[in-house]
């Protein structure tokens, strides 16, 4: 009989491990699906950072109207790797969570906020590659030069990613 307990714990354990790695996959496979379907239904901002910038410094009101929300696809160079923190979905409290600088021209960076299970991809990434990103706008803002941020943001498989 004591031979078994420790089996039963440790059956226990992997279960309950098996489980948590299955809801991990299964919210990110959600996450794709949702992101693809709004790609399928046209729903990607198709004006660029540079259309996007000139907007809000004609109307920063009207710019933050129509473009927050919205997600954008944007192919650019990396230029920073980090960490913040942010709220994700389905968790409770803040999460420290990638967060990367894509320079898409020598005027304009995006600041992408990437999920917590994202990190793997993220560490396979260096400063200076061309990456792929696609997210939802979460701010524009401006200082010495024009910054969107995006949220619930994925990298894209794009091994030939080149900047346009």
């Amino acid at each position: 009989m004591m031979k078994r307990l420790p089996f039963a714990g440790l059956l226990a354990c992997c279960l309950l491990l098996s489980s948590c790695a299955a809801t991990e996959n299964l919210w990110k496979a959600t996450t794709n699906l949702a992101g693809s379907l709004q790609g399928l239904a046209g729903a990607y901002e198709k004006d660029s950072p540079d259309q996007i910038c000139q907007a809000r410094s004609s109307n920063p009101i009207s710019a933050e109207d129509r473009y927050v929300g919205k997600y954008m696809m944007i192919t650019g160079k990396v230029t920073n790797i980090s960490e913040t923190y942010a709220r994700e979905p389905m968790s409770t409290g803040l999460q420290k969570v990638p967060l990367l600088g894509v320079q898409v021209s020598p005027k304009h960076t995006i600041d992408a906020t990437l999920s917590s299970l994202e990190k793997l991809a993220v560490r396979k990434l260096n400063r200076g590659q061309v990456i792929t990103v696609k997210g939802k706008i979460k701010t524009i803002g401006s200082g010495s030069s024009c910054y969107i941020q995006l949220e619930n943001t994925a990298i894209i498989e794009n091994p030939d990613a080149q900047i346009k």
